[in-house]
Parts: C-alpha cells; structure tokens; sequence
C-alpha cells in the first residue's frame, strides 16, 4: 500500500461534514483522485461499526454504488468458508501497531451473486485520544484472474498426481477391481461430482456397471446391467471411433426424447462419456456424472478423463495378461510349456511371453529388464558328481531363481542347458541389477557344493543384465544379444559377478 493513498485517505479524514465551499471543493478534488484507482480505497469506523468512506471501485468490482454501500456491512458479503478468517482479521485490528499492515484474501459476493477474490491491506487510519484504534483504511483488490490461474495450476498439479497414482497401482498391482474402484474414488473426489462410474460392454453392447462411487444422496447403479437400443446404435459406433460425449445438461443439449427418458431414470443431469480401449477394442466406457444439476465440463477435466482412460485400459489389458500367464501356468504340461527337468517354464514358453510382454512394454514406453545366467564350472560339477548330480544341481539352482521372483508378472525359465533366464516387464536396469544380486546373495546361503570350481567351494552363477525401451523400430532378439553379451563379459571376467550391458 503506497504512502500516497494513505496521505490521501488521512487528508479526506480532517475534512468536516460541514457545507462550505472549500470543503466541498476538497471532497470533489479527493473523490476524482481516488475514483480513478482500480483498487477499493474503504474506511471503517472499528469503534461505531460503520463504513466511513469507499470510492467508486466497489461498482467496478462488486457492482454496489458507493453511497448504497456506506449501509451494507462487508461482512454480509463474504463466503461462509472465509468468514471466520475474516473475523479474526478485525478481531486484530484493535491490537495493530501504526505502520502494521494485515492481509487477507477471501471471496466476497458481488450485487448479482457472483463471487470475487478479493485481497485486502489493512492500516490504522486513526486513533481516540485514549490511543485506542478508531478507523482503519482498507485497499482491496480483486484478485480472482489470479486466484483462477493458482487454482487451475493447483488442478492441473493434482491431475498429475492422481495420474501418476493410479499408473502407479497399475504396474505394482494385478487386481483389476482394486486399480478400478480406487480409479472411480479418486476420480469423483478430484472432480467433486455425483457419481463416476465404470461401464463394460457386452458383445450386445448392452453394459454392466463393474465399478461405482456415488455420493450417498443418489442411486447406486453398481451391478445393474444397462440396455438403451438408442444409445447402442446411435453412440456405439462413435464411442469406437474414439468419440468423447461431454453434456452439460440433458434438457438442453439435442437428445432424443427416449435417450432423456433413459438418463433422466438414472437419476443423470450431466454426462461426460469417455470410452476405454483395450488392444485397440472398445471395452467400455469411464462415466462422469452429475446428478444434482446441470455442469459445463471444461477441457481440462476432458483432458484428464481421457488420460485416465488409457491407463484403465492398460490395467485391463495388463490383468487379462495376467490371467492368460495364470491359465498358461496352469497348463504348462498340456501345451509343452514346462521344462521337464526343473518345472519352470521352458525356453517355448519364454520365447511366446517374451514376445507378449514387448508388444506392451512397447504400447507404455516401459523398460523391460532380462537376465541371462549360467552355472559357473558346470561341466566340472558334471564330471565330478555325474549327470544325476548335474541334475539336482539344476534343479535346485531353478528353485532359488523362482523364490527371488515375487511379482506375478516377472518369469524365470530354462533357457538351455546349464543357461537360465529372467524377464522383469516394468523394471529399469538398478532394479534388475538388485534383483541379480539378491539371487547371487541366495546361492552363498544355500552352499550348494562344488568342488570343481574355480571360484568358490560352493555353486555360483554369472549374471548377464540387459535393459531397453522397447519401440517397434528394436526387436526382443536384440535385449537377448546384450544380455548374452554381458553374461560372456561376467565370465571372461572370473564368473560369479554381475555384469550390466553397456558397462
């Protein structure tokens, strides 16, 4: 606040209230000077509780005539949630020193009910004889752009957050119905509206509700299974094209009578429709509704609907991944996926899961670690405690590589002869290198015997670790070349260490 409009303020405050020329010629002079500030210059009487003096500011911001507002107590007009705030803030006028400023931001109500943020500067203007405050002047300003951009940031902000989140969840987690109901949660408390639900289409394109968060104020519509012959063949087609609906207001936007009759059954004043593609099919369908009233969806909360989309349909495609891995372990024997020898998948298998979990890796841009590994001096434990012996070797070397792996989607198999490797969709080269350490730190417990080696009196391994990117210009042969490569660096290097491709 300058010096200059406190000195103006305090001027207009010696004028008296009587009719002379020369005062009437000083307030016309002060009310052209401070009429033409775009800032609210306002004067409080703190002891009779009254406006003093507010210049022509207040009808540009708020829409009051100054001489209407002189009747009107600024604490009427603020919001219930800053109202206490600003209590307190004139519970400390009475206690300011002469050149204490306060501030506050809160939102007031203009004349036709709209609300503004406004920013304040409180000073002592004067005091009784006693030395007690008697008026405080006031510059407030609007501040609501500003306050729109902060809020707008602080959006976009919690956007990325709850996006991260939840992508988050997906690669850490294979329970589809967990990653969906906090999707719905998080979704309706970040956009605080009525109900978001989750939609799976039948072949029929009739749908079921899989998920919900409703407000309790509203029907649940979880379970219930949904059949509207328009909506299937008017809105199907487009939602498979990638079309987005977005309705402010069912009444108003350009409906069919029977598609209103439908919404409106479902308790929906609003609809934002987003569709969720799995493998390039459409699975269904992320619903934002509001229930209450009509909601203008701004492109921000399209924006972040769709992203969120995508990561759904990545956790849908990831968990019928899954389940297509569960079935294929259950069926190793019948599809010759198994190696006979150890009970881990065989080099088939490997070959086939490898190749699936490329193509995804490639989809999300995620590192796809492999390890290639090999028991060091094999042949000389061979000669030494014969083929049978070789074979309990290997067979207990496969146990301690399936105990390291925990998650669901990570793999180990045979891939030939003394040669063993591991897939880690989703883990960059620190991670696979930790993990290759924690299998190494596994065989120097177990002690297996090995009086032919070179470098232990107990069986070791060598590791060789290679991570990429997967994209369509690289191929899955290339991520096994390095990591052989590695492993032939490990070797040449005096077995039993770690090596990473490229370094």
């Amino acid at each position: 606040m300058s010096s200059s409009i406190i000195n103006l303020i305090k001027f207009q405050s010696k004028i008296t209230e009587g009719d002379s020329v020369t005062n009437t010629i000083n307030r016309l002079w002060l009310d052209q000077v401070s009429d033409t500030i775009p800032i609210i210059i306002y004067i409080y009487d703190v002891i009779a509780e009254s406006n003093i003096y507010i210049n022509k500011a207040i009808t540009n911001i708020l829409g009051y005539l100054p001489e209407n507002f002189k009747q009107i107590d600024l604490i009427n007009l603020v919001h219930n949630e800053d109202l206490n705030l600003f209590k307190e803030q004139r519970k400390k006028w009475l206690n300011l020193d002469n050149e204490e400023i306060l501030k506050l931001n809160y939102r007031a109500k203009d004349i036709q009910g709209n609300w503004h943020w406004l920013k304040s500067q409180d000073v002592v203007l004067s005091r009784t004889s006693q030395g007690k405050v008697q008026q405080i002047l006031s510059t407030i300003s609007d501040i609501t752009e500003q306050k729109k951009l902060e809020i707008k940031l602080q959006k976009q902000i919690e956007c990325e957050r709850l996006i991260t989140d939840i992508s988050k969840q997906i690669h850490q987690s294979f329970d589809l119905s967990e990653i969906l109901e906090t999707t719905v949660t998080e979704v309706r408390n970040f956009l605080q509206i009525d109900r978001v639900i989750i939609y799976q289409l039948k072949s029929d394109w009739s749908g079921i509700v899989v998920v919900e968060s409703v407000n309790l104020a509203w029907k649940s519509l979880k379970g219930m299974t949904l059949v509207d012959e328009t909506f299937a063949n008017n809105y199907i087609p487009l939602y498979k094209q990638g079309r987005i609906q977005a309705i402010t207001d069912i009444y108003q936007e350009n409906l069919s009578e029977c598609h209103i009759h439908w919404l409106a059954q479902l308790q929906v004043r609003a609809n934002l429709v987003i569709p969720i593609v799995d493998s390039d099919d459409l699975w269904g369908l992320l619903v934002a509704q509001n229930c209450n009233c009509p909601r203008k969806w701004n492109e921000d909360e399209i924006d972040f609907l769709q992203r969120l989309a995508i990561q759904v349909g990545i956790a849908i495609e990831q968990a019928e991944l899954y389940q297509e891995l569960k079935i294929a372990n259950q069926q190793w024997q019948l599809l010759a996926s198994t190696d006979g020898l150890t009970n881990i998948a065989n080099r088939r298998f490997f070959d086939q899961y490898l190749s699936k979990e490329w193509k995804r890796s490639t989809r999300e841009q995620v590192p796809l670690s492999l390890i290639l590994c090999d028991v060091d001096y094999f042949k000389k434990y061979n000669d030494i405690y014969g083929h049978q012996g070789g074979d309990y070797c290997l067979q207990k070397v496969a146990r301690e590589l399936e105990g390291a792996i925990k998650r669901p989607a990570d793999l180990v198999a045979r891939y030939g002869g003394e040669e063993f490797v591991i897939l880690l969709p989703n883990t960059n080269s620190m991670g696979a290198v930790q993990k290759a350490g924690e299998i190494r730190s596994r065989f120097r417990v177990l002690k297996l015997a090995h009086q032919g080696s070179d470098v232990a009196d107990y069986v070791t391994m060598s590791f060789g670790v290679a991570t990429m990117i997967p994209s369509q210009k690289t191929s899955p042969q290339i991520l096994i070349e390095k990591a052989d490569q590695a492993l032939y660096d490990a070797k040449k290097k005096g077995r039993d260490r770690i090596v990473l491709a490229g370094e």
